[in-house]
């Protein structure tokens, strides 16, 4: 009895010195577990910010003050390449650089009212319409041209082009091109051949380009509106193994002078 008697403070003080020992990973456990409640709120916080931002975007659509919005393949770049510095951001920085990242998304969407918009109107065909819409009947290919401008240091010129592939073959833009030919206005690239995006549109399906050309003065002009006339050509298209043949559409700007006068 008397060497149990020994034994059981031996015994007890191993008890102490192991629950000494777990009480480590206890506390170890107690703090990630405050780190990942931490990280769930800072979360919390990212969705309620791209919350409010979203409804802030939504405001000023419904107010009238709307972002110039872009199309295409450039478009969807610029939203990946977003994502990913968001993504960048939260792992780097956390939530105050998404914070400041949310505000300056607002801001740079949105910096200032932009300038007021006109339309070109065609003029192919006697049609003196926004919209121009031309069917390569034998190849089975539609073509819609719109075009609008707007003054800002400079006449700035906005073309978009929609092909639709309504045959059974497969379109190909990639050895095409298009030229703009002003009459009054000095741009860049007047009156020269340039290549268009190198497009695949399969059969049924619409795809679009658009350009935005300024003239090299830089200072606004408003009479060489009068008289102004934009020539716009496409060349170089095939439909399978057949060529396409040039497409053109002259086009005359709305003048606003006129219309307030």
């Amino acid at each position: 009895m008397s060497r149990a008697n020994e034994l059981m403070p031996r015994a007890n003080g191993s008890m102490s010195r192991a629950n000494g020992s777990m009480s480590r990973p206890n506390e170890l456990m107690s703090r990630a577990n405050g780190l990942i409640s931490n990280v769930n709120g800072q979360m919390s916080g990212a969705n309620e910010l791209m919350f409010r931002a979203d409804r802030l975007m939504s405001k000023r659509e419904e107010s009238g003050n709307r972002c110039p919005r872009f199309r295409g393949h450039l478009a969807e770049w610029g939203i990946l390449a977003f994502a990913w510095k968001v993504r960048g951001l939260l792992a780097n920085w956390g939530i105050p650089a998404l914070a400041c990242g949310v505000l300056l998304l607002l801001h740079w969407g949105c910096p200032f009212t932009p300038p007021e918009m006109f339309a070109y109107r065609a003029v192919n065909d006697e049609c003196n319409c926004q919209e121009f819409k031309v069917v390569d009947r034998l190849e089975k290919i539609g073509y819609l041209f719109r075009a609008s401008y707007a003054m800002d240091d400079g006449i700035v010129t906005h073309i978009g082009i929609e092909f639709t592939n309504n045959s059974r073959d497969t379109l190909f833009l990639e050895r095409g091109a298009i030229k703009v030919a002003s009459n009054n206005f000095n741009y860049q690239y007047n009156n020269r051949f340039l290549p268009l995006p190198a497009l695949i549109i399969p059969p049924n399906q619409t795809d679009s380009v658009r350009l935005v050309g300024k003239e090299i003065e830089g200072k606004d002009d408003w009479n060489k509106i009068a008289g102004e006339q934009l020539r716009v050509t496409i060349q170089g298209l095939r439909v399978g193994s057949h060529d396409l043949r040039p497409q053109t559409v002259i086009f005359v700007p709305e003048n606003p002078k006129l219309r307030r006068g």
